[in-house]
Protein backbone atom coordinates (compact mmCIF):
# COMPACT_ATOMS: atom_id res chain seq x y z
CA UNK A 1 0.00 0.00 0.00
CA UNK A 2 1.06 3.35 -0.60
CA UNK A 3 0.33 6.98 -0.22
CA UNK A 4 -1.74 7.16 -3.40
CA UNK A 5 -4.16 4.09 -2.39
CA UNK A 6 -5.89 6.09 0.64
CA UNK A 7 -7.45 9.12 -0.07
CA UNK A 8 -6.08 12.08 1.69
CA UNK A 9 -8.96 13.51 3.94
CA UNK A 10 -7.08 15.32 6.74
CA UNK A 11 -8.04 19.43 6.70
CA UNK A 12 -5.55 22.18 7.12
CA UNK A 13 -5.86 22.09 11.05
CA UNK A 14 -2.25 23.19 11.83
CA UNK A 15 -2.27 21.33 15.57
CA UNK A 16 -4.25 18.48 15.24
CA UNK A 17 -4.54 15.67 17.80
CA UNK A 18 -7.33 13.85 16.25
CA UNK A 19 -6.61 12.26 12.86
CA UNK A 20 -8.62 9.20 12.12
CA UNK A 21 -7.09 5.97 10.99
CA UNK A 22 -7.44 6.80 7.23
CA UNK A 23 -5.93 10.26 7.87
CA UNK A 24 -2.64 8.47 9.93
CA UNK A 25 -2.15 5.79 7.35
CA UNK A 26 -1.76 8.26 4.68
CA UNK A 27 0.46 10.64 6.58
CA UNK A 28 2.40 8.17 7.36
CA UNK A 29 2.68 6.56 4.31
CA UNK A 30 3.39 9.79 2.78
CA UNK A 31 6.21 10.02 4.96
CA UNK A 32 7.77 6.84 4.23
CA UNK A 33 7.74 7.31 0.61
CA UNK A 34 8.82 11.35 0.79
CA UNK A 35 11.92 10.43 3.31
CA UNK A 36 12.64 6.58 2.14
CA UNK A 37 14.49 5.12 5.13
CA UNK A 38 18.01 3.95 4.90
CA UNK A 39 19.80 1.08 7.36
CA UNK A 40 18.78 -2.02 8.14
CA UNK A 41 15.95 -1.56 10.92
CA UNK A 42 12.38 -2.38 10.86
CA UNK A 43 11.74 0.55 12.86
CA UNK A 44 12.55 4.37 12.21
CA UNK A 45 12.77 7.10 13.61
CA UNK A 46 12.17 10.89 12.37
CA UNK A 47 13.26 14.20 13.43
CA UNK A 48 9.75 16.97 12.81
CA UNK A 49 10.35 20.15 13.41
CA UNK A 50 6.58 21.69 13.87
CA UNK A 51 7.85 25.31 12.66
CA UNK A 52 8.94 23.46 9.53
CA UNK A 53 6.28 23.46 6.79
CA UNK A 54 7.77 21.12 5.42
CA UNK A 55 7.36 18.75 8.58
CA UNK A 56 4.82 20.41 9.69
CA UNK A 57 1.62 17.89 8.87
CA UNK A 58 3.68 14.83 9.72
CA UNK A 59 3.62 16.46 13.76
CA UNK A 60 0.07 15.60 13.73
CA UNK A 61 0.65 11.86 13.66
CA UNK A 62 2.81 12.34 17.12
CA UNK A 63 -0.10 14.69 18.40
CA UNK A 64 -2.50 12.22 17.50
CA UNK A 65 -0.76 9.35 19.37
CA UNK A 66 0.33 11.53 22.08
CA UNK A 67 -3.49 12.31 22.65
CA UNK A 68 -4.53 8.74 22.52
CA UNK A 69 -1.68 7.75 25.33
CA UNK A 70 -2.54 10.34 27.26
CA UNK A 71 -5.94 10.84 27.75
CA UNK A 72 -6.24 6.80 28.03
CA UNK A 73 -3.93 7.28 30.85
CA UNK A 74 -4.56 10.77 32.36
CA UNK A 75 -8.08 11.49 30.93
CA UNK A 76 -6.09 14.25 28.75
CA UNK A 77 -8.58 15.01 26.35
CA UNK A 78 -7.93 17.04 22.86
CA UNK A 79 -9.03 20.23 24.39
CA UNK A 80 -6.62 19.98 27.38
CA UNK A 81 -3.73 19.11 24.91
CA UNK A 82 -4.13 22.38 23.03
CA UNK A 83 -4.49 24.10 26.28
CA UNK A 84 -1.48 22.62 27.34
CA UNK A 85 0.66 22.72 24.72
CA UNK A 86 -0.84 25.38 22.64
CA UNK A 87 1.76 28.00 23.65
CA UNK A 88 4.74 25.50 23.14
CA UNK A 89 3.73 24.37 19.45
CA UNK A 90 5.51 26.72 17.43
CA UNK A 91 8.92 25.77 19.65
CA UNK A 92 8.22 21.97 19.74
CA UNK A 93 10.46 19.28 18.01
CA UNK A 94 9.20 15.61 17.51
CA UNK A 95 10.96 12.24 17.31
CA UNK A 96 8.74 9.94 16.08
CA UNK A 97 8.79 6.24 15.49
CA UNK A 98 7.01 4.11 12.81
CA UNK A 99 7.08 0.50 12.01
CA UNK A 100 7.48 -0.13 8.34
CA UNK A 101 6.07 -3.34 8.10
CA UNK A 102 2.59 -2.41 9.14
CA UNK A 103 3.33 1.53 8.67
CA UNK A 104 1.46 1.98 12.50
CA UNK A 105 3.31 4.36 14.45
CA UNK A 106 5.75 3.14 17.56
CA UNK A 107 6.61 6.03 19.80
CA UNK A 108 6.35 9.83 19.80
CA UNK A 109 8.17 12.05 21.91
CA UNK A 110 7.75 16.22 21.95
CA UNK A 111 11.01 18.37 23.04
CA UNK A 112 10.10 22.20 23.54
CA UNK A 113 13.11 24.32 22.29
CA UNK A 114 13.78 28.04 23.45
CA UNK A 115 11.19 30.50 22.18
CA UNK A 116 9.45 33.55 22.85
CA UNK A 117 7.00 31.20 25.65
CA UNK A 118 10.23 30.26 27.35
CA UNK A 119 9.68 26.91 28.40
CA UNK A 120 6.82 24.75 30.06
CA UNK A 121 8.04 22.94 32.78
CA UNK A 122 10.24 26.27 34.84
CA UNK A 123 7.04 28.26 33.75
CA UNK A 124 4.24 25.96 35.16
CA UNK A 125 5.81 25.17 38.03
CA UNK A 126 6.74 29.02 38.43
CA UNK A 127 2.56 28.64 38.51
CA UNK A 128 2.20 26.24 41.20
CA UNK A 129 4.83 27.99 43.16
CA UNK A 130 3.58 31.16 42.63
CA UNK A 131 7.00 32.62 41.94
CA UNK A 132 6.86 34.43 38.49
CA UNK A 133 10.82 34.53 38.39
CA UNK A 134 11.42 29.99 38.96
CA UNK A 135 12.79 30.11 35.26
CA UNK A 136 15.45 32.53 35.74
CA UNK A 137 16.32 30.90 39.37
CA UNK A 138 16.88 27.92 37.84
CA UNK A 139 18.77 29.26 35.05
CA UNK A 140 21.28 30.45 37.58
CA UNK A 141 20.90 27.43 39.51
CA UNK A 142 22.27 24.94 36.67
CA UNK A 143 24.72 28.09 35.62
CA UNK A 144 22.26 28.03 32.36
CA UNK A 145 23.49 31.43 30.27
CA UNK A 146 22.44 30.42 26.98
CA UNK A 147 18.43 29.38 26.55
CA UNK A 148 18.98 27.47 23.39
CA UNK A 149 21.42 24.98 24.87
CA UNK A 150 18.36 24.05 26.36
CA UNK A 151 15.41 21.01 25.56
CA UNK A 152 12.10 20.87 27.81
CA UNK A 153 11.08 17.27 27.39
CA UNK A 154 7.08 17.14 27.02
CA UNK A 155 5.92 14.34 25.73
CA UNK A 156 7.09 11.28 25.05
CA UNK A 157 4.52 7.97 24.20
CA UNK A 158 4.34 4.75 22.97
CA UNK A 159 1.96 3.24 21.22
CA UNK A 160 0.18 -0.49 22.68
CA UNK A 161 1.20 -2.38 20.48
CA UNK A 162 5.18 -1.96 20.81
CA UNK A 163 5.53 -2.18 25.01
CA UNK A 164 9.22 -0.41 25.34
CA UNK A 165 8.98 1.24 21.70
CA UNK A 166 9.67 4.70 23.53
CA UNK A 167 14.01 2.98 23.33
CA UNK A 168 13.50 4.46 19.83
CA UNK A 169 12.71 8.19 20.24
CA UNK A 170 14.42 8.50 23.56
CA UNK A 171 17.70 7.79 21.58
CA UNK A 172 16.11 9.95 18.64
CA UNK A 173 16.19 12.53 21.22
CA UNK A 174 19.56 12.32 22.44
CA UNK A 175 21.32 12.06 19.51
CA UNK A 176 19.16 14.99 18.23
CA UNK A 177 20.21 17.42 20.89
CA UNK A 178 23.53 16.66 20.94
CA UNK A 179 23.76 17.56 17.13
CA UNK A 180 21.91 20.76 18.23
CA UNK A 181 24.24 21.79 21.24
CA UNK A 182 22.09 20.87 23.90
CA UNK A 183 23.62 20.96 27.21
CA UNK A 184 20.13 20.87 29.53
CA UNK A 185 17.16 18.83 30.02
CA UNK A 186 14.06 19.72 31.72
CA UNK A 187 11.59 17.52 31.68
CA UNK A 188 7.50 16.12 34.29
CA UNK A 189 8.22 13.06 34.26
CA UNK A 190 5.33 10.59 35.55
CA UNK A 191 6.65 7.51 38.29
CA UNK A 192 6.31 4.73 36.35
CA UNK A 193 7.80 6.23 33.35
CA UNK A 194 10.59 7.42 35.94
CA UNK A 195 11.04 4.15 37.55
CA UNK A 196 12.09 2.97 34.20
CA UNK A 197 14.22 5.67 33.40
CA UNK A 198 16.02 5.00 36.69
CA UNK A 199 16.91 1.37 35.58
CA UNK A 200 18.00 2.76 31.91
CA UNK A 201 20.58 4.68 33.72
CA UNK A 202 18.80 8.19 32.54
CA UNK A 203 20.72 11.38 34.28
CA UNK A 204 17.41 12.80 35.49
CA UNK A 205 17.52 13.89 38.74
CA UNK A 206 15.07 16.42 40.78
CA UNK A 207 14.73 19.57 39.19
CA UNK A 208 16.46 22.24 42.29
CA UNK A 209 13.62 23.08 44.87
CA UNK A 210 10.87 20.64 43.51
CA UNK A 211 9.54 17.46 44.49
CA UNK A 212 6.67 15.02 43.75
CA UNK A 213 3.16 16.44 42.68
CA UNK A 214 0.07 15.67 40.62
CA UNK A 215 0.41 17.02 37.34
CA UNK A 216 -1.58 17.27 34.31
CA UNK A 217 -3.79 14.55 35.07
CA UNK A 218 -0.88 12.46 36.78
CA UNK A 219 -1.25 11.82 40.52
CA UNK A 220 2.42 11.53 41.24
CA UNK A 221 4.83 13.09 38.75
CA UNK A 222 8.66 14.36 39.22
CA UNK A 223 10.00 17.89 37.97
CA UNK A 224 13.61 16.77 36.94
CA UNK A 225 16.43 18.47 35.37
CA UNK A 226 19.18 16.02 33.48
CA UNK A 227 22.80 17.14 32.07
CA UNK A 228 22.57 16.45 28.43
CA UNK A 229 25.92 15.49 27.36
CA UNK A 230 26.19 13.09 29.67
CA UNK A 231 23.34 11.11 29.00
CA UNK A 232 25.33 8.05 26.99
CA UNK A 233 28.09 7.83 29.56
CA UNK A 234 25.49 7.44 32.36
CA UNK A 235 23.51 4.80 30.04
CA UNK A 236 26.71 2.84 29.52
CA UNK A 237 27.22 2.91 33.16
CA UNK A 238 23.99 1.20 33.90
CA UNK A 239 25.14 -1.55 30.92
CA UNK A 240 28.20 -2.03 32.96
CA UNK A 241 26.81 -2.37 36.43
CA UNK A 242 23.91 -5.15 35.31
CA UNK A 243 26.77 -7.15 32.73
CA UNK A 244 26.55 -10.01 35.37
CA UNK A 245 22.93 -10.23 35.67
CA UNK A 246 21.72 -12.39 33.19
CA UNK A 247 18.10 -11.73 34.04
CA UNK A 248 18.39 -7.80 33.81
CA UNK A 249 20.65 -8.03 30.86
CA UNK A 250 17.52 -9.90 29.32
CA UNK A 251 15.16 -7.62 30.03
CA UNK A 252 16.80 -4.14 29.22
CA UNK A 253 20.62 -5.42 28.01
CA UNK A 254 19.24 -4.36 23.99
CA UNK A 255 17.48 -1.11 24.94
CA UNK A 256 20.88 0.01 26.83
CA UNK A 257 23.11 -0.63 23.80
CA UNK A 258 20.84 1.13 21.62
CA UNK A 259 20.49 4.21 24.06
CA UNK A 260 24.00 4.02 24.83
CA UNK A 261 25.46 2.91 22.37
CA UNK A 262 23.86 3.83 19.18
CA UNK A 263 23.73 -0.09 18.48
CA UNK A 264 20.69 0.55 16.15
CA UNK A 265 21.12 4.42 14.89
CA UNK A 266 20.61 3.56 11.19
CA UNK A 267 17.13 3.85 12.29
CA UNK A 268 17.21 7.58 12.78
CA UNK A 269 16.03 9.57 9.46
CA UNK A 270 17.58 12.69 9.76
Amino acid sequence: MTASDLEPKYTDNKYDYDLSDDEKKHLILELLEEREPTGNQSTVCYQLDAANPQDAKYTNIARTLERTRFERRFGNTTDIMHEEYGPWEKQSIFFLAIDMNTAETVSALRAIHDGPNGFKTPKDLGKEFGDSEYEKHIFEHYGITDPSTCWDLGTAAADEGHPGGAVWVYRGMYVGSQKAGIKHFFSMVDEKPFETMEKLGFPFKPLDGANWMAYAGSKKSLPVYGDAPTFEASVREQEKAISDNPVMQRIIGSALGQLGRGTKDDSLQF
